[in-house]
């Protein structure tokens, strides 16, 4: 009795052909197109430290704070840094700007500004950076 039942569910599971397709090769189709979409989500976060200068000039040597900062992004042992700084003067920064050597550098010129020559990824990187700290270091101050 039961093998009667089984056979004859059977053939109504799989009674035409729009039954077949929902039934076995949509699922299939729909998990070949999942593993294609969603294969590359673990290698999105990969990020490499890119390149800045900084102009090592007085007002940048009297800025303890911002030279904590620099250092505590551009840690050679932290795994999460962001930045291999170079400090140099503002020609040699201007000259490695334009050979693309640096994606930008920090100039402290009544107060620290970005430079940058082109815009990028690593380049909004770098002015992001510098505008968190001018409103964390604001916030302070009038806190």
């Amino acid at each position: 009795m039961f093998g009667h039942i089984f056979k004859y569910r059977i053939k109504c599971l799989f009674g035409g052909r729009a039954e077949i397709f929902w039934t076995l090769i949509y699922p299939i189709v729909m998990a070949i197109f999942f593993s294609l979409a969603f294969s590359n989500l673990s290698n999105v976060g990969h990020f490499e430290p890119f390149e800045i200068a900084v102009v090592d000039n007085g007002e940048f040597r009297k800025d303890a704070i911002f030279r904590s900062v620099l250092d505590s992004v551009s840690d050679q042992n932290s795994d999460d840094r962001l930045f291999n700084v170079v400090l140099t003067t503002k020609d040699d920064a201007d000259a490695r700007l334009e050979k693309n050597l640096i994606r930008g550098y920090i100039l402290f010129d009544n107060g620290p500004r970005v430079v940058v020559k082109s815009t990028g990824m690593e380049q909004t990187i770098l002015t992001e950076f510098m505008d968190s700290y001018l409103q964390t270091g604001s916030a302070y101050m009038t806190i």
